[in-house]
């Protein structure tokens, strides 16, 4: 029911191009402390990924932390289904995150989020039409 060391693992992401880039730079932890356990956005700083103010905002913002009495109910599938829905709920701001670092994949997975907002836009107001050939 107590937590006191401090133990942790990182967890990178399912998709290999974006797991490769994001490799000993930034990644999910899951960690333990005597607060219980918690899930969040982090970078290696011992690799010379520091955060800015921006990336900062965005840990701080997605940090998710479970209390010791309630952490111990659970089992590691449990925290793997957490983990899960951790990436799927803070998807946008884990690469918003990757984006203050400069890596490309996430960058790449920001502008097509974009496009695809802007085109479903376009296309529920009937401002958009197909060509035919």
């Amino acid at each position: 029911m107590k937590y006191a060391e401090y133990h942790w693992s990182r967890v990178y992401p399912k998709n290999p191009a974006l797991r490769n880039d994001c490799m000993d730079k930034i990644f999910i932890v899951v960690g333990t402390t005597e607060d219980g356990v918690n899930i969040h956005i982090d970078s290696y700083t011992s690799k010379g990924y520091y955060q800015n103010k921006a990336a900062e905002d965005i840990k701080n913002d997605t940090w998710l932390q479970i209390e010791p009495d309630e952490a111990s109910k659970y089992s590691c599938d449990d925290y793997v289904i957490m983990v899960d829905k951790y990436f799927h709920d803070y998807w946008k701001e884990f690469n918003q995150f990757g984006k203050e670092f400069g890596i490309v994949e996430c960058i790449k997975i920001l502008n097509n989020m974009t496009i695809d907002n802007l085109k479903g836009l376009l296309l529920g107001n009937y401002n958009l039409t197909r060509w035919r050939n």
